[in-house]
């Protein structure tokens, strides 16, 4: 499944495989079953379908198991209610404030304002409500991270030459003065649909939220994904060069896993 699947919830039709009866005659080889994923769900959830598998006359109907599998996701990153994004600023926008407009998971576009401080590699900042929806009350959301590569300006022979040597030191001169000095926020724009952001941390991305709670079935125990967001050993990043998870991700062609009970 996508994350917008996840985040918007989902009912499909889908064809399974029964198990082999013993009788071949009179049971059918598969089933077509409707699956409805919850707003809010996670990758690993259980979602189960009673009595759907029967096969046998001797025997009661068992139940069919699907395994939510989520595909990475091509610019966010989920972790509990939150979602993580990574934004590209110049040096001229880390300092003097950004504007950036990006497309929601939901679809909608929003222009996001940064906190008004100067802007570090590795920042990061948060849009309180603008996460997923929360599993037990699809009302409230988590939260939305973003967090900054700054990238120096490309200089060149050719651009070098564009600042005289005063101008250079004059430059170096301001940089050093705004090291860790605040400042007034960006003016936005009149058109614009701004979000001003607040400061936050990285320690905050898939806690300050809260946690999921599934309601599980008394003889089913809990399963939830297992695999860590942050790397071992702390670290300021959200991101991985395997996506999310470590790669817990589903492939597109499984989707879900089907047993029975």
């Amino acid at each position: 499944v996508t994350l917008e699947d996840l985040y918007f919830g989902k009912t499909q039709r889908l064809s399974v495989q029964m198990p082999t009866s013993p009788n071949p005659r009179s049971a059918p080889s598969s089933k077509n079953v409707e699956v409805t994923i919850p707003k809010g769900s996670v990758n690993g959830e259980r979602i189960k379908l009673s009595g759907e598998v029967d096969f046998s006359d001797d025997s009661h109907p068992g139940d069919l198991i699907f395994i939510l599998s989520e595909r990475p996701h091509p610019t966010f990153t989920r972790k509990e209610h939150d979602l993580a994004i990574k934004v590209t600023i110049s040096l001229e926008e880390a300092i003097n404030g950004m504007q950036k407009t990006i497309r929601h998971i939901d679809g909608t576009f929003l222009t996001l304002a940064s906190a008004p401080v100067v802007i570090t590699n590795g920042d990061v900042h948060v849009l309180p409500g603008y996460g997923m929806p929360k599993r037990n009350n699809v009302h409230e959301h988590g939260d939305l991270y973003v967090q900054y590569r700054v990238t120096l300006p490309k200089i060149t022979d050719q651009t070098a030459s564009r600042l005289t040597e005063d101008e250079r030191q004059e430059l170096g001169r301001l940089l050093s003065k705004l090291e860790g000095k605040p400042r007034s926020a960006p003016r936005p724009s009149k058109k614009a649909n701004v979000k001003c952001m607040q400061k936050a941390s990285v320690a905050d991305f898939g806690r300050k939220s809260g946690r999921i709670q599934l309601e599980q079935d008394d003889d089913e125990e809990e399963q939830m994904p297992g695999s860590g967001f942050f790397p071992g050993g702390g670290g300021r990043s959200f991101f991985f060069s395997q996506g999310f998870g470590g790669g817990a991700g589903g492939s597109d062609d499984a989707n879900v896993e089907c047993n029975q009970m």
